[in-house]
């Protein structure tokens, strides 16, 4: 066979490889909502009884890991992962009041690793409209 066939079948592979991966990426960024690790329910799911929000990380451009308020008035009570579909952006340390006409409702999971190596689970929630 000739060294020019054979270059061109290796090429040739190497793209097909590089494309089939590049699909896979694709589909499970559509499934999830473009969030690793996330996992988004068919509709939403509890209310979560949550007034106000302080980010603490921006995910994605659209979500963002926030604390909510402990009885005390810190942002130090549970960790939740915002999701905006609104096209809304965050930035760290934002403060986000619930609008009294709007409730927090859970609308997923997202797994991801701390800093320190832990494996955390936290919910996925969205602001709605009453």
């Amino acid at each position: 066979m000739p060294k020019w066939l054979v270059f061109f079948i290796g090429v040739a592979t190497g793209v097909v490889v590089i494309f089939g991966i590049l699909f896979v990426i694709g589909l499970n960024s559509e499934n999830n909502g473009g969030i690793w690790g996330a996992t988004f329910f068919d509709k939403p799911g509890v209310v979560i009884h949550e007034k106000s929000f302080k980010v603490m990380q921006v995910i994605e451009n659209t979500s963002a890991l926030a604390h909510g308020k402990d009885n005390l008035g810190y942002y130090s009570g549970t960790l939740y992962l915002l999701h905006n579909n609104l096209n809304d952006y965050y930035y760290d340390d934002q403060i986000l009041n619930v609008p009294k006409d709007c409730v927090v409702r859970q609308v997923g999971i997202y797994k991801y690793t701390s800093g320190m190596g832990v494996e955390k689970t936290v919910p996925i929630v969205s602001i709605y409209s009453k």
